[in-house]
């Protein structure tokens, strides 16, 4: 083999040994931003359901309260018709009937 030969193959295997290191890092560097990707997925994953529980919780809690709420009022209401002269004649001076009177108003208009 001439030195002329010996240089082109030395130069020839620099070159595939550059360009084979150019394409190792480039799939290396490829691989790791895959890793770091599906980690914050799994944590966007992870985030959007404990969002999503948290929403559906807050929404029956909410449905709960609601009908508390009816139930209260109608009760409260059902009460004041009911027992008004319990109310007027024992319990309850003047202002404390029409404290009760405005109430029942204000539930009325709550309908």
């Amino acid at each position: 083999m001439t030195i002329r030969n010996k240089i082109i193959a030395c130069l020839v295997i620099i070159l595939l040994s550059v360009l084979i290191g150019w394409k190792s890092n480039t799939i290396y560097t490829g691989y790791l931003n895959e890793k770091v990707l599906l980690k914050q997925e799994a944590v966007q994953e992870t985030i959007r359901a404990g969002q999503a529980e948290i929403a559906r919780k807050f929404e029956e809690q909410k449905v709960v309260l609601h009908d508390l709420a009816e139930k209260n009022r109608s009760s409260t209401t059902k009460i004041i018709q009911e027992n008004q002269p319990i109310y007027s004649k024992t319990c309850i001076d003047q202002a404390g009937i029409d404290q009760l009177k405005k109430y029942k108003d204000a539930s009325r208009g709550l309908k």
